[in-house]
């Protein structure tokens, strides 16, 4: 009989995923009628399943077991044996079987109890030896049960668990082709050692991690942890998280000593340092984080077991000039992970996670994959590039902070025994995207360079690569606070923190009648994105200033900011006095805003502007 004709070019990571799109009911075997179901996904993928049908499915039947076993087993060309994945001993299908005979569904659920367990112990070690002892290792929801899924998964080897984690954690596609690749190299060398091959692959697994705020750094070092001992790498998931003043002191002496225990407690597991840069933070003759992380690279060349991986964390630029002044400990880590930014499509479906999360619902135009691209366009247009970089998943957790707090002011107001809504509307997400202030300017943690402030001059659309322009006189610097205390008491006037405040910079008049409509066609706009969390402030003067007020609805939402003692030159606004003469209050009014629009401005608006470039 003719063999049948086998397609080497998948991987089993790549096998797996096609079998979950085929297998929906995740039962761990498809029939004829799912192959039909899916027949244009598998010509394209795995045209061979439907021609060879016959010859591999059983009972009228395929199992996930046999689907993988028909491409990667040895002898069809894509691995030898020191290669090819470990086997997997246990049928899928017929422990499906075997757990839908004896685990009831409960409370609308069907999981796998201890008393399950203890009842039916014989008839699961006969099909899944070993059940028993790995109970609490495929417990990954922490409820002491086992459902379907995690029961497969615990059956079915590393690359099924590993796939089942990236499916919980949103975006970071590079992020884990670098995993998978991590994994794929570890397991793989284990094999060609088991084999009999001499290989020296240096058995070091400290790694780096890089990436802006909010992009997952710890989650993804816990589920690194819980990988290298599931593969035998480390003894336990053990995560240990610290920080620079968990290693440093501040007496001679002290600094060994403290990051040493430091390491003995993580040993068995996984050292996770959090913005290691500040282990070089320039702290003169009383600072010993050098000490510190000579301690680390003396543990680093001990095998695991004897001390932990380590994982340095933090900001891409700032970790890259950390390891360019620690040449020694650079040499010491073998993998470098990137941590990309969160497009705003991620970014709608971690705001939707967390309302549900915390008990909450979106309305249903923002909601589920039909309302993500409406909900990621919202983000997307009104809220900061740079805010949306430096924050990431933890800019969802204010957005949903300041829409939770426009519905219970919302709800306050119900008349009694109305019922009580926990809905956030787009108008809830959208005033709360104009309430996130821009972030501050970063400055470098670490000797000779690092991080920057990422700043573009304000009103110019500029990409912040240049060096900004020295500030102008009556700008507050170190040891001048008094414009700077003058500009929070202004700052606290308008509502502190928790308020936008938009400041308008322009001339006495305009130039061309095109940016006079340009500009009141801006201020109706943001006075209906923005509601009444928006404060407008204007420089006092009429022209520019006076056409944006007069089109942004309420003249009581205009501020004017005036040297004390001069007078508004119109109406429209309430005044505030701050600075003594106008060099003064143009630094001042660089100091307060979270966005600044400029049009047609003079060597006023200029300085102002460079002001605020100043403060990133």
């Amino acid at each position: 009989e003719k063999m049948p004709v086998r397609r080497a070019r998948h991987t089993r990571p790549e096998l797996l995923n096609i079998w979950k799109k085929v297998d929906t009911k995740n039962n761990g075997y498809v029939t004829l009628e799912d192959v039909l179901a899916r027949s244009k996904l598998l010509q394209e993928e795995c045209p061979e399943i439907i021609d060879n049908w016959a010859s591999i499915a059983k009972d009228a039947k395929l199992s996930r077991q046999a689907f993988v076993d028909f491409y990667l087993r040895p002898g069809t060309g894509k691995k030898d044996s020191a290669e090819k994945e470990v086997e997997l001993l246990v049928d899928l299908q017929e422990l499906r079987i075997l757990f839908d005979r004896i685990v009831p569904v409960r409370d609308g659920k069907q999981e796998l109890r201890v008393s399950d367990l203890v009842h039916h112990k014989a008839e699961l070690e006969k099909v899944f030896p070993g059940i028993a002892k790995r109970f609490v290792e495929g417990d990954i929801s922490g409820s002491s049960t086992l459902s379907w899924d995690e029961l497969r998964i615990l059956a079915s080897g590393t690359d099924e668990w590993l796939e089942y984690q990236f499916d919980r954690v949103i975006g970071l596609q590079t992020l884990k082709d670098q995993l998978r690749q991590f994994h794929r190299s570890v397991v793989l060398d284990k094999k060609r050692s088991q084999a009999g091959h001499d290989v020296k692959t240096g058995g070091k697994f400290h790694m780096i991690f890089q990436g802006n705020p909010g992009t997952g750094k710890t989650t993804v070092a816990r589920l690194v942890a819980q990988l290298m001992h599931r593969i035998g790498i480390i003894e336990s998931d053990l995560l240990v998280e610290v920080q620079r003043d968990k290693l440093v002191a501040e007496y001679v002496g002290q600094t060994g000593p403290k990051t040493q225990a430091v390491i003995e407690e993580a040993k068995s597991g996984v050292l996770f340092i959090d913005e290691a840069y500040r282990l070089s933070q320039s702290g003169g003759g009383k600072d010993f984080g050098r000490e510190a992380v000579e301690q680390l690279m003396g543990a680093m060349n001990e095998p695991p077991g004897k001390a932990p991986v380590m994982v340095f964390a933090g900001y891409p630029d700032d970790m890259e000039t950390f390891m360019n002044a620690n040449a020694g400990l650079y040499r010491r880590i073998a993998y470098t992970f990137d941590f990309t930014d969160y497009d705003c499509t991620d970014l709608a479906q971690i705001l939707e996670l967390t309302a549900k999360g915390a008990g909450f619902m979106l309305e249903p135009s923002l909601s589920g994959s039909a309302g993500r691209d409406r909900l990621a366009s919202l983000i997307e247009d009104n809220t900061l590039p740079d805010a949306r970089s430096l924050m990431n998943g933890g800019l969802c957790e204010r957005i949903f902070t300041f829409s939770k707090q426009s519905l219970d002011d919302r709800e306050s107001r119900k008349a009694r025994g109305e019922p009580i809504s926990v809905e956030l509307t787009e108008a809830d997400i959208v005033g709360a995207c104009g309430r996130i202030p821009p972030p501050p300017p970063r400055e470098s943690s670490v000797d000779g360079g690092g991080g920057t402030g990422g700043s573009a001059d304000a009103g110019s659309g500029g990409s912040g690569s240049a060096e900004p322009p020295p500030a102008p006189r009556g700008a507050p610097h170190h040891g001048e606070d008094g414009v700077t205390k003058a500009a929070e008491r202004v700052r606290s006037a308008l509502g502190g923190r928790a308020a936008c405040v938009v400041c308008i910079l322009g001339d006495k008049e305009f130039r061309s009648v095109d940016t006079r409509a340009l500009v009141e066609a801006i201020a109706a706009k943001l006075d209906a994105i923005l509601g009444a969390q928006a404060r407008f402030v204007t420089g006092g003067l009429p022209g520019v200033q006076e056409a944006f007020a007069r089109h942004c609805g309420d003249g009581s939402r205009v501020w004017n900011l005036l040297p004390v003692g001069q007078e508004c030159g119109f109406s429209r606004g309430t005044d505030l006095h701050a600075g003594a003469d106008l060099e003064e209050r143009r630094a001042i009014f660089g100091l307060i805003g979270d966005v600044y629009i400029s049009a047609e401005g003079g060597p006023g608006v200029a300085q102002e502007a460079r002001v605020a470039h100043v403060r990133g």
